[in-house]
């Protein structure tokens, strides 16, 4: 489909350039008109095969793509753009096209007399109910902007918890992977040519060479079936985790991993906190404010804490006298949420406990990779020293061999 670069004024006279993907000149006319727009000048952008951008196909909609749609919007509907040449806007400049195709419908949507919100709420893989319900908060209130604000600083802090996890875990994981393609290597290419050697010598194996020479031969014979097993855990764990209970039980596996455990518990916690205070703030009620917040936990069983703490404060009891029957929250967290409750500023205390959690995320993530990477060198090194001591005993009782010669 041929490219089109356009120049095009709104009702106000404003000038906005972009490209489209048209298959005429008139649908390039027609589409600005649907959008408000009326066509100035266009040029038809020259291709060639080699200028197809093959990428866009293997695109995703990720959470950066979401961050960056929710600040742009934010910041256009704050300096009195209309909504539809916002959005229009962003669809023109955006270079996923899946997330361009999701904006075309939502301008659609919202062209035929749709709210905002609704029009999100078609597409509830990208825009979660959090999300949706936030924006419908705007709605209502008349700041949008402002609570897409709120939305994106929302986004932000969880980009910058996956960015400290992923960042943290390069080095471990590096280390992991070429450590076991040493020892794949050693065993499998390196080992058959030095047992050739003991064999033709006669020279007698010590128990941690047999096992070298044992191990070293099951993968040259069985590696594919090994890879094959590996495979299908993995799927097995994939199928097994799309069920309600596996879910369930995988959930609560991971929040008794040593040290793992406690990061990911933060974690979920710190989304709690951060959902809540701006659910709270924002005027929705504490049970409706509660129903939303828990599926942006990830976590299906510590949703059944949030669950039970529904029940708890619907028959009229307090949010601190529950938390406190769990492990949730440390107990200096606790006395201050009682005191926000007690006192009516329970908003700005929830802000101070994200604050709080987010320092602990980081030590915990430090502490969590240091151990780590501790494990791992240890590990390796007791491998590369076993491994060592197979090869150089031999080795020794070879040449005492030789010499008696």
């Amino acid at each position: 489909m041929p490219i089109y670069q356009y120049k095009a004024r709104d009702n106000e006279g404003r000038l906005i350039t972009g490209r489209m993907d048209v298959s005429s000149e008139e649908e390039l006319t027609r589409r600005l008109e649907n959008f408000g727009f009326f066509l100035v000048s266009f040029s038809l952008e020259k291709t060639n095969v080699f200028s197809v951008d093959i990428s866009k196909f293997f695109k995703k909609i990720t959470l950066r793509t979401l961050y960056t749609f929710t600040i742009q919007l934010a910041n256009m509907l704050n300096a009195g753009v209309s909504i539809l040449a916002a959005l229009h806007s962003i669809r023109e400049g955006s270079k996923n096209h899946k997330f361009i195709a999701v904006l075309e419908k939502i301008i659609d949507d919202l062209k035929s007399g749709s709210s905002f919100s609704g029009a999100l709420s078609k597409h509830p893989k990208i825009f979660s109910q959090f999300y949706i319900n936030m924006v419908e908060l705007g709605e209502a209130s008349g700041s949008l902007a402002k609570m897409l604000y709120s939305i994106s600083g929302y986004i932000k802090k969880n980009l910058e918890i996956r960015r400290k996890i992923s960042g943290a875990i390069v080095y471990p994981i590096v280390l992991l992977v070429v450590g076991i393609a040493i020892v794949a290597y050693i065993l499998v290419y390196i080992m058959p040519k030095i047992v050739e050697v003991f064999i033709e010598e006669k020279a007698a194996l010590p128990l941690p060479t047999q096992i070298l020479i044992n191990l070293s031969r099951f993968l040259q014979l069985y590696w594919h079936y090994l890879l094959l097993g590996l495979i299908g855990i993995f799927v097995a764990l994939r199928s097994f985790n799309l069920t309600t209970t596996g879910r369930m039980i995988l959930d609560q596996y991971k929040l008794k991993i040593p040290a793992v455990g406690q990061v990911i518990k933060k974690v979920c916690v710190k989304r709690f906190v951060d959902g809540l205070y701006l659910l709270y703030t924002g005027g929705l009620p504490i049970l409706k404010a509660l129903d939303i917040v828990k599926a942006t936990l990830n976590n299906k069983y510590l949703e059944k804490t949030i669950d039970a703490l529904w029940v708890h404060i619907s028959r009229g009891q307090d949010l601190a006298s529950y938390l406190q029957m769990t492990d949730f929250f440390s107990s200096d967290i606790l006395t201050m949420i009682k005191s926000g409750e007690e006192s009516g500023t329970l908003g700005s205390v929830l802000e101070k406990v994200s604050e709080i959690y987010n320092e602990e995320i980081n030590y915990s993530i430090e502490r969590l990779i240091s151990f780590i990477e501790i494990g791992i060198i240890l590990i390796m090194g007791l491998v590369v020293g076993f491994i060592a001591i197979s090869i150089l005993f031999p080795i020794f009782s070879l040449s005492r061999i030789i010499s008696t010669r």
